[in-house]
């Protein structure tokens, strides 16, 4: 909570607007990769910010299509999963569950086989995704099969390795084509709804470059024991920003706004629309490191971002 609030502003008189919105940040989680759920997430938003409405049509299609050809392809292993499947003993299993509000014990049985398919049913829902999956019955039932046949199917080509790579990698390309398709559309929706889109990439661990969304409007510490020129982001009044900085973080500010920086960036680390963040690998995964600041000079006339390589630190 800041006791003596500043309100700053972008500061468009510096002339680093296509500089800075030309810096480039990925995005990535840590998350294990789910292409086929990010493909048709990823589909049913650009229906819902109206930018294709016929997306999700097509990449269910494409998916349809190649997981079709991936059956076709792996057809001697396909067929080997459904006899495996098939081929678990009809006996009953039994399941009791105590009911501690009651003194008697609920008990009921289910066929081997029709547990053992719908687990591996639920399984293969998993991996391909439901809303994939719920298609392929559609398709398989219009052709007179039983839903246990269909099933069975199901769970069947979600055991087949070679299957899930060829549907996997189909769903990566969507998600790259649909992506760089769209990028000046989705990069030209309000800052929320390109949130949306980067999270739902981000929770299913797909990068995204997205280009650094310019901050508006900030609020600075006025307790600050120093005003810096030059700041994107700085009062109207004085077009000073008071930025709390460590000692060297301020001998490197002034180093280079001496040595011919014509506009500098604080770069905050909270990872949001407003962070550089660079990923990079560690034993532990992939993890994001966010430069203290980004500077701007002017380049055989034109105007460019750098950092300060020297003062990235990997932890």
């Amino acid at each position: 909570m800041l006791i003596h609030p500043v309100e700053v502003e972008w500061d468009s008189s510096l002339g680093i607007d296509d500089a800075f919105e030309s810096i480039k940040t990925r995005k990535r989680s840590s998350e294990r990769r789910n292409f086929i759920r990010g493909a048709l997430e990823l589909s049913g938003l650009l229906m819902k910010y109206e930018i294709d409405l016929d997306a999700e049509d097509y990449v269910l299609n494409k998916l349809m299509r190649e997981l079709n050809d991936a059956i076709n392809i792996f057809n001697d292993e396909y067929h080997q999963a459904f006899q495996d499947v098939s081929k678990v003993k009809s006996t009953d299993i039994r399941f009791r569950a105590y009911n501690p509000s009651e003194i008697h014990i609920n008990e009921h049985t289910e066929d081997a086989d029709a547990y053992a398919i719908n687990h591996a049913r639920r399984k293969a829902d998993r991996i391909f995704e439901l809303t994939l999956t719920n298609r392929f019955f559609k398709q398989e039932h219009a052709k007179g099969l039983d839903p246990m046949t269909i099933n069975t199917e199901i769970a069947a080509m979600g055991s087949v390795e070679g299957i899930v790579k060829i549907v996997t990698e189909r769903a990566k390309s969507l998600v790259m084509e649909l992506r760089d398709k769209y990028e000046s559309q989705i990069n030209g929706l309000s800052e929320n709804a390109q949130h949306d889109i980067a999270a739902k990439l981000f929770k299913n661990g797909i990068s995204r470059d997205v280009s650094l969304v310019k901050p508006i409007k900030d609020f600075f510490d006025g307790d600050a024991n120093k005003k810096y020129s030059k700041h994107v982001l700085n009062s109207s009044k004085d077009h000073l920003a008071p930025i709390k900085l460590l000692p060297i973080e301020n001998d490197i500010v002034d180093n280079e706004l001496k040595h011919g920086a014509i506009a500098w960036y604080r770069n905050p680390g909270n990872g949001n629309n407003h962070t550089l963040s660079i990923m990079y690998q560690t034993s532990d995964g992939m993890k994001a490191m966010h430069p203290d600041f980004i500077f701007f000079e002017k380049v055989n006339n034109k105007i460019m971002p750098y950092l300060l390589l020297d003062l990235i630190e990997f932890t």
